[in-house]
């Protein structure tokens, strides 16, 4: 499964160039429990939002090119964004980690994204394949952009009007679900991570 990046207020724009880019997630967005389809059968999954900005490449108006992953929030076993998240950081999760993990600890963090680009209904996108650690001895700049974390759970009317359009869009629709687990975890205050990895 591709994560598609689109432009959020439609039109033309500029692609994200292809290939391994070194990038820093600036933006975390819990987007809420969003009704999904898959083989006819309706589903409530969590979304998140991860926004990423590459650090060596600008477009035209001289700003980096930013490329978002939309992804369903859980670790299970086939979960996407654990894929991603043991890529980048070169180790699996520990059961304890896996029982609550704040993704608060990915912002401002780099990280190398595999982007490459795909035409679907004639339409190009570019999309991340992979996300994985920065080489050691690798020089990150600091983040062009504000750092961003909107919690559904307790909205902030201010970054949510910072938002693009079309994520706000998404969580204006987001469902209500009296049982549902906050969109992003607390981490247990004993935790301890290596110095070798990223988060």
């Amino acid at each position: 499964m591709s994560l598609i990046s689109k432009m959020p207020e439609g039109g033309d724009f500029e692609l994200a160039p292809a290939g391994l880019q070194l990038a820093i997630c600036y933006s975390l967005v819990d987007v809420g429990w969003q009704k999904t389809t898959w083989s006819g059968t309706d589903k409530l999954q969590q979304k998140v939002a991860l926004s990423f900005e590459l650090c060596n490449e600008t477009m035209d108006d001289g700003r980096p090119f930013m490329i978002t992953a939309y992804l369903t929030n859980s670790l299970s076993e086939k979960a996407i964004l654990r894929a991603h998240l043991e890529g980048w950081r070169g180790k699996a999760f520990t059961d304890k980690e896996l029982a609550g993990f704040s993704l608060t600890n990915i912002l401002g963090i780099a990280c190398t994204l595999n982007i490459i680009h795909e035409e679907n209904n004639g339409k190009h996108y570019a999309n991340i394949k992979s996300i994985s650690g920065v080489m050691k001895g690798t020089t990150v700049p600091n983040p062009h952009n504000a750092l961003i974390c909107y919690d559904n759970d307790a909205p902030d009317g201010d970054v949510f009007e910072s938002l693009p359009k079309w994520l706000r869009e998404k969580i204006e629709n987001s469902v209500t679900v009296e049982s549902a687990t906050p969109g992003i975890e607390d981490l247990p205050e004993d935790d301890e991570f290596s110095d070798d990895i990223p988060f």
